[in-house]
């Protein structure tokens, strides 16, 4: 589980930046990829005719380009190094190709375009969620350990010291309970609240995939109210005691469960084609294994884990969370 920001850092960070959003609903024809080189730095940016301002673009609204223009995101990147003047007219032609143009939800930020997302899309911005948290959790007893925030998503991680278990006789080797509040505010997911597992030893975090009775997740379309979410998730935080004690007796199975050293690779290689594991995760996760000499179900999750520590990709380390605990739900 990573550090993150505070929760003084994060919500001084999200107010400024809800004074800087602005959102558009554009149609395609209203909308331009323009090229652009001053300074000698060449970049492409798009022009919204009916703010007249040219916007940059982040990462994800590069992606929404690529995906609307049906440019592989690899030879996407490639042209936007290497030839951004024809990149630009590629997409020029595609926002406009059709005769009847599709209205776009634009969401920016200050001067920059941070995604083109569907009408449809209904608005949970982080700041809502927080105030959500600030308002409701705290009187559960429970405390924020970290926020996670960067472009593409945010998830604060909350524990209820309460709520802890041992999980063999080794010293030091205790869960405590958690959740874990996710939200993309550019379509990068659902908001979700799930369980939420912390190992002491190691201060790392193991998001559980959660059973249909638990987990909650709300696809960001129509008018999502908060006050609903903020119901949803209270439920959620009452039943968490039974859910974590549901984990733990899992995690207590895992752990009784030996992996021969020679079956070592064969098992890291069959996560990393099911969960997606870049081969560098997978080397490094094998290496942890190896290093800590713990082979049982629970070891491998915990070499997991040790990955989602330490990768500086926000997003990838609660992903990470979440295939160790798709891992851990196998035994």
């Amino acid at each position: 589980m990573k550090t993150g920001m505070s929760w003084s850092e994060f919500t001084e960070l999200a107010t400024t930046a809800e004074g800087l959003k602005k959102d558009y609903e554009v149609p395609t024809n209203k909308i331009h990829a323009v090229y652009l080189n001053g300074d000698g730095k060449p970049e492409v940016k798009l022009h919204l005719e009916n703010t007249n301002t040219n916007y940059r673009l982040g990462t994800v609204a590069h992606d929404n380009l690529s995906t609307m223009a049906g440019i592989p995101r690899q030879y996407y990147n490639r042209l936007l190094t290497d030839h951004p003047r024809e990149l630009a007219g590629l997409l020029e032609m595609h926002l406009h190709k059709d005769e009847q143009p599709e209205a776009r939800f634009v969401r920016t930020i200050g001067t920059k375009c941070r995604a083109l997302l569907s009408t449809k899309y209904g608005v949970i911005d982080h700041i809502q969620v927080a105030r959500m948290i600030g308002e409701n959790l705290p009187a559960a007893g429970g405390k924020i350990r970290s926020i996670l925030c960067d472009e593409k998503r945010m998830t604060f991680q909350y524990l209820f010291p309460q709520f802890e278990a041992p999980i063999t006789r080794r010293v030091g080797d205790i869960v405590q309970a958690g959740i874990a509040v996710s939200n993309s505010e550019v379509g990068l997911g659902m908001f979700r609240v799930e369980l939420l597992l912390f190992i002491l030893q190691c201060t790392n975090g193991m998001i559980s995939p959660g059973r249909g009775d638990w987990k909650l997740e709300r696809i960001h379309r129509g008018s999502p109210q908060i006050r609903d979410l903020a119901d949803y998730t209270a439920d959620r935080v009452k039943a968490l005691p039974d859910a974590f004690n549901r984990t733990v007796r899992l995690v207590q199975r895992a752990d009784g469960v030996y992996i021969p050293e020679e079956s070592l690779p064969v098992v890291v290689e069959k996560i990393r084609t099911n969960h997606q594991l870049s081969l560098d995760e997978a080397e490094k996760t094998l290496e942890s294994l190896y290093t800590e000499g713990r082979w049982t179900g629970w070891g491998l999750v915990n070499a997991i884990n040790y990955q989602a520590h330490h990768t500086p990709d926000n997003s990838r380390s609660v992903e990470l969370e979440r295939i160790s605990g798709a891992v851990l739900d196998n035994y």
